[in-house]
């Protein structure tokens, strides 16, 4: 991988300083370009070329989608305090009235480490005359949590019973808007907004699509909100999703995939080995037999990303 991006490096800045090709009509394309980002970056750097990596991210890795993920798993493993810590402060997450710093504390000086029902009678049976023993708590600051934790549990009244697919999909887009997701992002203005824009709208859309799809498939119409919240897990591990592209910023360089609808004069396609490209087909183990891709639609897909990418040039082709 690095001799085959040195090489590209080599040749795209020949085009650049002989034949006075501007870095924007030049594009480079991998079926998997996540295996080759760093690379890319590394060798375009070091060669002075301009470029501009969509590289496709792993929800995992998008902050917002993060504390979205851990405030689900807040209700799954009984609100332990150090996943109410890790969901609320990274201020993604706002709940109004709500004071974080005062929970923790209480929760330390009280010993409360998880369990809503130990929560709430440790908070509710707290007496002044203990006061002595705790000596950053007093009756305000333990009333305030409790207060909170029930605020919390609040939240979560929705999926305590069975719910349909389609009862999961609008309290899961409620729960979303009452946690100010959206409102926090676009006013955080030390991150990068558009990366965590797009990672949370493409969590809402990948996990909208994957709950239509199983729509009729499940045994039983309504299900517990812990096996939507399974679902929800691995659907974050697995999802990718891209930051747009900036144009006319230098050289393209992007997945295959992402090639519909644009044209360069100078296109190159790199990683063509099997196993990078084509892929080795892998079928989702945690899908039903209805939406398996058997591997002859694998290699057609594959096939049409090609033919899609190599349709787009104007001039010239480079395949290594």
């Amino acid at each position: 991988k690095q001799k085959e991006v040195e090489f590209i490096a080599k040749e795209i800045k020949e085009l650049i300083l002989r034949e006075n090709v501007k870095p924007s009509d030049i594009c480079v394309a991998f079926n998997l370009a996540d295996r080759y980002s760093s690379i890319i970056s590394t060798n375009f750097a070091a060669y002075d070329i301009p470029f501009n990596l969509t590289d496709r991210k792993l929800l995992s890795s998008c902050l917002p989608v993060i504390a979205l993920s851990n405030f689900l798993e807040m209700k799954n493993i009984d609100y332990y305090f150090k996943i109410i810590n890790r969901a609320l402060s990274t201020g993604f997450i706002t709940i109004k009235n709500f004071d974080l710093f005062n929970l923790m504390r209480v929760a330390n000086e009280l010993n409360i480490v998880s369990g809503y029902e130990n929560w709430s009678s440790k908070l509710k049976n707290y007496d002044e005359q203990k006061r002595k023993q705790y000596s950053r708590v007093n009756q305000y600051s333990v009333n305030k949590a409790f207060l909170d934790i029930k605020k919390l549990n609040s939240l979560f009244k929705v999926f305590e019973n069975d719910l349909s697919i389609v009862e999961f999909k609008k309290s899961l887009i409620d729960l979303i808007s009452k946690l100010n997701l959206t409102e926090n992002i676009l006013s955080d203005k030390n991150v990068d907004i558009e990366e965590n824009v797009r990672g949370l709208e493409k969590f809402i859309s990948a996990s909208t699509e994957l709950f239509d799809l199983l729509k009729g498939t499940t045994q039983k119409e309504k299900n517990p909100s812990s096996y939507y919240f399974s679902i929800l897990k691995t659907l974050i591990k697995k999802e990718r999703f891209n930051i747009k592209e900036k144009i006319n910023s230098g050289v393209q360089v992007t997945n295959l995939s992402e090639l519909r609808g644009f044209n360069y004069d100078y296109l190159f396609i790199g990683g063509l080995i099997d196993g990078e490209f084509p892929t080795k087909f892998n079928p989702e183990i945690f899908f039903t037999d209805t939406f398996l891709k058997k591997d002859d639609e694998h290699i057609s897909e594959q096939l049409f990303h090609f033919h899609n990418s190599i349709s787009s040039v104007r001039k010239t082709l480079y395949l290594s």
